[in-house]
């Protein structure tokens, strides 16, 4: 897994907005930190937004 930030991942004060790369995954998926004090803290993802069935069962592949 690799996790990169992006120019609009700092806009807002006390949080994050990073992208998570996976083998799992055709493209990056976005996670927003939160911060309180000096931690971070998992505010929102979109780790499984379009969730598919295998190709080998998709009579459409």
């Amino acid at each position: 897994m690799t996790v990169f930030d992006g120019p609009y991942s700092y806009q807002q004060e006390g949080y994050a907005k990073l992208m998570l790369r996976s083998s799992g995954a055709d493209s990056p998926r976005e996670v927003m930190l939160r911060r309180k004090g000096e931690q971070w803290f998992l505010w929102e993802n979109y780790l499984l937004p379009d969730i598919r069935v295998p190709a080998a069962l998709d009579p459409w592949a």
